[in-house]
C-alpha cells in the first residue's frame, strides 16, 4: 500500500515522474524521495509545487551504485518507481551513453533490491519496445522489435527485471505506457512531438511534421498513467510479478494530431491565422503504427483511462498557454 510507506522515485523531477510525485501525495505516502540527476530538468523548476515536508530531493545518479545505497540507508524505503532514464532522441546521438545508463540505472537498483535496501520495484518501461505494430491492438505479448538503441535498452531492462525476479525471488512489476502527453513535458531537443508542436505555435514557427504524417500512435494522458501506476503500488498481491500495457486502445495519425492542435490552440486564442504545416523527411527509427491493448490491466485492477485525446489536449495546451512560453 503506498499510504504511509516511504516511496522512492527515480527521474522524480522529469514530466511524468513529476506527476507520479504529486500522485503519491494525493494517495497518502508518508514520504516521497526524489531521486535526479537533472539531466533534463532544473530542481528550480519542479520543486516549488512540492512545498510539502514529506518530498525529500536527492541529486544523485540513478545508476551510481555507492549514492544510491547510501540514500537507501538514510531513508527505510517500501517501493520504488523507476522512470530515470535517458530519452529515444538521445540515443539517436549517443547511443553507448544511452544504452549503458538505462540498463546500468536498471541493474543498480536491482541489485540494491536483491541486497534488501528496499521491497518493491515498479518500473516504468516503454511501448518502444515493440517496435511497429505486427499485431493490432498490441498487448503484453505482442513480439519485441525494437528499432532503436533506446528501444533496445528499455527491452533489456525489462528482460533483467524479470531475470531477477526469477533468480532472486525479488518483487518487481513492469508499466509500459504507450506515447505519454500532458503539461510539464520537456521543451529541449528531445521533446515529444506535442509540445514541440505547441512551442513552435507560441514562437509563431512553421510546425513540422517528420514523414507523411500517417504513422499512428497511441496517445495517454500522464495523470491515466500516474493513476495506473498508484493503483498497481495500491493493489501488489494482483500487480507483482506482471507487465501491464497503459493505453488509450485508439490509434491517432501524427499529421491528423498536428492538425488538431494547432486548431485547438486557434480556437482558444481566438485567432484566425493560418499555422503552416512543414513536411520533413521522415526520421532514423521512427515506428509506422502503434495502439496499445488496455484489457490486461482492466481485468486485474479494474483500471480504464478517463481521459479523452481532445480533452487532453485542451488541457495541455492551455498549460503552456497560461505560462507564455514552453
Amino acid at each position: 500500500m503506498i499510504k504511509d510507506s516511504t516511496v522512492m522515485v527515480t527521474g522524480g523531477c522529469g514530466f511524468v515522474g513529476s506527476h507520479l510525485v504529486d500522485g503519491l501525495v494525493d494517495a497518502g505516502a508518508s514520504k516521497i524521495i526524489v531521486i535526479d540527476n537533472l539531466f533534463l530538468h532544473k530542481a528550480g523548476h519542479i520543486m516549488p509545487r512540492w512545498a510539502n515536508p514529506q518530498v525529500i530531493f536527492y541529486k544523485v545518479d540513478a545508476q551510481n551504485f555507492d549514492k544510491m545505497m547510501n540514500v537507501f540507508m538514510k531513508e527505510d524505503v517500501n517501493i520504488v518507481y523507476n522512470l530515470a532514464v535517458m530519452p529515444l532522441p538521445h540515443s539517436l546521438e549517443d547511443p553507448i551513453t544511452n544504452y549503458n545508463n538505462n540498463v546500468g540505472i536498471v541493474l543498480t537498483l536491482l541489485q540494491l533490491l536483491k541486497e534488501g535496501f528496499y521491497r518493491k520495484l515498479i518500473h516504468f518501461s516503454s511501448s518502444e519496445v515493440y517496435g511497429s505494430c505486427q499485431v493490432a491492438p498490441m498487448d503484453e505479448t505482442h513480439p519485441y522489435s525494437p528499432s532503436t538503441v533506446y528501444a533496445t535498452s528499455k527491452h533489456a531492462c525489462d528482460d533483467l527485471i524479470n531475470c531477477y525476479r526469477k533468480l532472486y525471488n525479488v518483487e518487481c512489476a513492469i508499466i509500459r505506457p504507450f506515447n505519454l502527453y500532458g503539461p510539464r513535458q520537456n521543451k529541449s531537443s528531445y521533446a515529444g512531438i506535442i509540445p514541440r508542436t505547441i512551442e513552435k505555435i507560441l514562437r509563431g514557427d512553421c510546425v513540422q511534421v517528420y514523414g507523411d504524417g500517417k504513422q499512428t500512435r497511441d496517445y495517454t494522458y500522464v495523470s491515466d498513467v500516474v493513476r495506473a501506476a498508484v493503483l498497481m503500488g495500491n493493489n501488489w498481491e494482483k500487480a507483482e510479478g506482471e507487465t501491464f500495457v497503459v493505453a488509450s486502445g485508439k490509434e491517432t495519425e501524427i499529421g491528423y494530431l498536428v492538425q488538431k492542435i494547432c486548431d485547438i490552440y486557434s480556437h482558444e486564442n481566438r485567432s484566425k491565422n493560418d499555422i503552416k504545416i512543414e513536411y520533413l523527411p521522415a526520421r532514423d527509427g521512427d515506428v509506422r503504427r502503434h495502439i496499445g491493448c488496455p484489457y490486461k490491466i482492466k481485468d486485474t485492477l479494474g483500471f480504464e483511462p478517463s481521459i479523452l485525446l481532445d480533452s487532453g489536449l485542451i488541457n495541455t495546451i492551455k498549460w503552456y498557454m497560461s505560462k507564455g512560453e514552453i
